[in-house]
């Protein structure tokens, strides 16, 4: 398989994967606990699979900088700046403001007192660049037993409502560890189920949406941002790494029809922006339709198609961005 044809799946796997992050955070009714069982997991999977940690240690701690702590920076303040300008007005006293600053090179999303604005759902990119080091500096061997203590100690403490990336960077662990470990294997597993025939792949596939439909339904949505696995951490982890393997096989389809795509690598370009000024979107969306469809299927269904229109409405800002401001893009090629 050559890196052209790897791309290629991966940044479908990434762009599906952003919109179940918007579709998530509309909360649709009956496909909540669906999206969140899977949808953190594939970012530190894919991640995970992209590393690349070969580098001299003043380049690595150099494409850090760039490409996560410059951006996830701008990101953050701008969404202060928008909310001190459009959202509530407890967010204009200056203890608030002071919080939220404090709060960004801190990770973290939410104080006892009150919410700190800014973060948001960049806490996944404070995470990232935490994973980053720790794969630098120690291997994943390592990786792995630091992911099993680690879940060992979140099921013992059993803590909620922690909204701080730091910790929450060990629950999502292993889904970035085992990425990088896939990438090492080149994907054979799956090269291996894509040579299926296609309605023996296709029924496989919908067996298994089927059952972790039903499965994340058991444990509960996992909010991996507030350190909460839902019912059963190891119903967590199945569903998470079915979910990163029914979207793989979904992406590989993709792959056979769409050798080349325009919009792909400006997506994928863009993707620390869309996650972190999504929000805006969504709050926009929410706001117009949740309160006027009594219809819960429907509500599904239509914030499901919004959300692919959110994804696609980035792409014009993105290559806005490339051109006239690429820091926060974090210098990422949109081409």
């Amino acid at each position: 398989m050559t890196n052209t044809n790897r791309k290629i799946w991966i940044d479908w796997f990434k762009v599906i994967g952003m919109m179940l992050i918007i579709w998530g955070h509309m909360f649709p009714y009956y496909f909540s606990d669906f999206v969140y069982a899977f949808s953190v997991p594939v970012f530190f999977w894919a991640s995970g699979y992209l590393a690349n940690t070969d580098t001299d240690k003043r380049v690595f701690f150099h494409k850090i900088w760039k490409s996560l702590v410059v951006p996830y920076v701008l990101i953050c303040i701008a969404n202060l700046v928008a909310s001190l300008v459009i959202s509530h007005s407890r967010f204009l006293s200056l203890p608030g403001v002071l919080q939220s600053l404090a709060a960004i090179p801190l990770g973290i999303q939410r104080f006892p007192s009150q919410v700190a604005v800014g973060v948001g759902s960049l806490w996944f990119v404070y995470a990232l660049g935490i994973l980053k080091i720790i794969h630098r500096f120690t291997n994943l061997k390592v990786m792995a037993v630091m992911s099993v203590v680690a879940l060992l100690i979140i099921w013992l403490i059993k803590p909620s409502d922690c909204c701080w990336a730091a910790p929450s960077t060990f629950l999502c662990m292993p889904f970035y560890t085992l990425g990088a470990y896939c990438r090492r294997q080149n994907t054979k597993m799956l090269d291996r189920i894509m040579k299926l025939p296609s309605w023996w792949l296709l029924f496989v596939f919908t067996v298994a949406t089927v059952a972790l439909y039903v499965l994340s339904g058991i444990n509960s949505a996992p909010y991996f941002y507030k350190l909460e696995y839902g019912n059963y951490i190891l119903l967590m982890l199945f569903n998470a790494l079915l979910g990163i393997l029914l979207l793989a096989i979904c992406s590989k389809y993709l792959e056979r029809y769409s050798k080349s795509h325009v919009i792909l690598p400006v997506l994928n370009a863009g993707m620390i922006v869309i996650l972190g000024f999504q929000r805006w979107f969504v709050l926009l969306v929410t706001y117009f339709t949740k309160p006027r469809i009594s219809n819960h299927f429907v509500y599904d269904m239509l914030t499901l198609v919004l959300s692919i229109l959110i994804l696609l409405m980035f792409v014009p800002i993105i290559k806005l961005f490339a051109k006239y401001f690429p820091p926060i893009l974090g210098y990422r090629n949109s081409k």
